[in-house]
């Protein structure tokens, strides 16, 4: 089987995630955008909630996308 690296990016604008092959090749992306709010003047919040969900999400669909169906039903080791 071969091996893959998932990485993610969590900015302030957006989540990235991507699947690199053992060589480096880049063979699946996912990106999800995130917000920002201002509570008062000078104050900038993010929600982790958000966060959280957008590099679970991204992640799957990322996965997913890269990975053949039979190796989908394994279960996955962290």
């Amino acid at each position: 089987m071969d091996s893959y690296y998932v990485v993610f990016d969590a900015g302030t604008q957006s989540v990235k995630v991507a699947v690199y092959s053992f060589a480096g090749k880049c063979v699946a992306a996912a990106t999800a955008k995130t917000s920002l709010q201002y509570p008062r003047p000078g104050w900038v919040e993010m929600d982790i909630d958000e966060y959280y969900r957008s590099v679970k999400n991204v992640c799957v669909y990322a996965v997913t996308a890269c990975v053949p169906t039979a190796c989908r039903r394994r279960q996955w080791r962290q």
